[in-house]
């Protein structure tokens, strides 16, 4: 699944924030897309889901919308009509590729799954492709609810986008710091002592 980063820094309408279909963000990358197409041709039950496109504006607002659409989408929650609906019984692996904010939208997904009735409980995350995501301390949290018991975590990072070393609070790094947070306040919830004995 392919989940385009931020086009818009200026216009922050909410309304444009729901999935409208645009895959146009991801033809700028022609060698990347042929790669990943020849490797789903070559695994007879994976299939390319690139149908979500979404405004793209810079706000988190915008970021929660596309993620919770997102999942209502796949699993007909909110009033949407369920885009995998033959699979709900089957069990279904994700595989998510997010590009710069497109990561956070990617956590967002995860999150909404996490939360809706309506999510299949054999569905799960499998992996996830970071790709010079922008992580916030306290905005677009992981959640592990409905990941896979071995998912795996690659964050790409590039040492020379300015923009997002420079025009931005947050970290490129962080993603061992966000799970650990998690994993801080899961405890907390549920009461499991994290305090190291020696």
């Amino acid at each position: 699944m392919l989940l385009a980063g931020t086009v818009d820094p200026v216009n922050a309408s909410q309304q444009r924030a729901r999935s409208y279909g645009s895959t146009s963000y991801w033809q700028e990358y022609p060698d990347f897309i042929t790669q990943l197409q020849t490797l789903i041709n070559a695994s007879p039950n994976t299939a390319l889901f690139d149908a979500h496109g979404w405004s793209g504006d810079n706000t988190a607002a915008n970021r929660k919308i596309a993620g919770s659409y997102l999942a209502d989408r796949l699993c007909g929650a909110n009033g949407e009509t369920a885009y995998y609906s033959g699979y709900k019984k089957h069990r279904v692996l994700f595989h998510l590729i997010g590009h710069s904010h497109g990561g956070n939208v990617a956590n967002e997904l995860m999150a909404r799954a996490a939360e809706l009735a309506e999510w299949p409980a054999c569905w799960e995350f499998a992996s996830v492709c970071y790709l010079s995501t922008p992580f916030y301390r306290d905005l677009h949290l992981l959640s592990k609810v409905k990941l896979a018991k071995n998912c795996q975590f690659l964050n790409v990072i590039n040492e020379y986008d300015l923009t997002q070393r420079f025009l931005a609070a947050f970290s490129l790094h962080d993603l061992i710091g966000m799970i650990q947070k998690f994993e801080q306040r899961h405890a907390a919830q549920h009461g499991i002592n994290t305090t190291p004995v020696y």
